[in-house]
């Protein structure tokens, strides 16, 4: 009687999972991000943006500067000309919840 001998060939691995993997590739690159990210921001590190809305100097966001700690902030400074004056506008809610974090 004779023996079938078979070979299996070997498939290739699918691909990433969309769902799973996605996640935990993001994960890992928020978490890697919160470790080596940038907290400190200085004034000369970003340059004002001109719009309609007045002059605007983004410190943190999240579509703009990938190299923050801060992922999901939006903190901006923006100066309105009204006539003759300038009126400084800062972003209070991100500031005031600073403040609340360091109080004892």
């Amino acid at each position: 009687m004779r023996e079938l001998i078979r070979e299996r060939e070997r498939q290739e691995a699918p691909g990433p999972r969309p769902g799973y993997e996605l996640c935990f590739e993001r994960r890992q690159t928020f978490v890697e991000r919160q470790h080596r990210g940038t907290v400190i921001v200085w004034p000369h590190e970003r340059e004002w943006d001109v719009s309609r809305q007045g002059k605007i100097m983004w410190f943190l966001h999240p579509g703009a500067y990938k190299d923050t700690c801060f992922q999901d902030w939006y903190v901006l400074v923006q100066e309105i000309p009204v006539h003759a004056q300038v009126q400084r506008i800062i972003s209070w809610r991100i500031v005031s919840a600073t403040f609340v974090g360091q109080a004892k």
